[in-house]
């Protein structure tokens, strides 16, 4: 039952774009941490709350949530992921991507050994079947949580077990 459980729960394929900077140029703008949500396909970019008046910084320059847009950017490469979040940034941000040294694009449903993110089946019964012990193994985090996708989740899971 366990293991039926847990293969079968529908995920997420969300996906995040971080990109370091150069400069903080968003502090010269008066960004101080937070999000901007955008109309695009990166959905938001969002500011470190830390490292106040560093020289470089690193932002997440995409996080992509709705449907149309998972399915567009995780047909892409990494390298066409990142290249698309910058040419999106540059609408809000001019100059945006002079500013980028590196970058990382992270399409959770397809790295090895995870099958995606956000767990999309909260329902009791599977949860209470995902925090029994299989064995020696317990399984904690935001995926058996009923918030699945926030950090709060993955503590209480921990608490519940």
């Amino acid at each position: 039952m366990f293991q039926r459980q847990l293969v079968a729960r529908p995920r997420g394929s969300l996906g995040k774009i971080a990109l370091q900077m150069r400069e903080r140029f968003w502090e010269q703008e008066g960004i101080y941490g937070g999000i901007s949500w955008t109309s695009q396909d990166i959905g938001q970019i969002q500011y470190p709350s830390h490292g106040f008046g560093l020289r470089k910084g690193i932002v997440v320059g995409g996080y992509y949530l709705q449907p149309g847009p998972q399915a567009r950017f995780n047909q892409m490469s990494a390298a066409e992921r990142l290249t698309a979040a910058v040419q999106q940034g540059e609408k809000l941000h001019p100059g945006y991507g002079a500013q980028v040294e590196n970058g990382i694009s992270v399409a959770w449903h397809r790295m090895n050994h995870m099958l995606g993110c956000t767990a999309r089946d909260t329902s009791t019964e599977t949860l209470r079947v995902l925090r029994q012990a299989e064995g020696c193994h317990y399984l904690i985090g935001d995926q058996i949580s009923a918030h699945a996708g926030w950090m709060e989740a993955a503590v209480l899971s921990a608490h519940d077990c």
